[in-house]
């Protein structure tokens, strides 16, 4: 499984293949092949892509019960991306005053709680996605399903 973590304000994705998929239409959807060449970073080998964009992970916390990692998006990107995983639950504080994207990528399911009120506790599956807003100060991710351990990803503009 794959999930694509991106900020569309400045940058356009030019497919230059696309799986076969189909379009809404029912049309093959349209390949970028002309526009795609020309906004290519040639320069770039394989070994400086593996070096510099594919899994570029850095520990931040190392508990028994929890652990978070910075994850891998390239240092020029405005999106800040970490997965905690944990067994119990985890409180974020956002002082940062922004929204936060967040997605349930292991474990069965959490429920997502507000630390000052300022929203209702709501449950999460896995795989799905929820919004905290920028003026949500504190809240608790807490593993309320089977398994074990549970995995999520925070993304952020910084």
């Amino acid at each position: 499984m794959i999930l694509e973590i991106s900020l569309s304000a400045y940058i356009f994705t030019f497919k230059l293949w696309d799986w076969g998929r189909l379009g809404l239409d029912g049309k093959p959807r349209p390949v970028h092949i002309d526009h795609g060449k020309k906004v290519i970073n040639w320069n770039r080998s394989e070994k400086w892509v593996a070096e510099n964009l594919v899994n570029q992970f850095e520990p931040l916390i190392e508990t028994a019960t929890h652990t978070k990692e910075k994850t891998g998006l390239y240092k020029t990107e405005q999106i800040y991306t970490e997965r905690d995983w944990f067994t119990d639950y985890v409180d974020y504080d956002n002082s940062e005053k922004t929204v936060n994207m967040l997605n349930l990528v292991e474990g069965d399911n959490v429920v997502v709680e507000s630390l000052d009120d300022a929203f209702e506790a709501f449950e999460v599956r896995y795989v799905e996605t929820f919004v905290i807003p920028a003026q949500v100060e504190r809240f608790r991710i807490r593993n309320i399903g089977k398994s074990d351990h549970v995995a999520v990803l925070r993304a952020r503009i910084m």
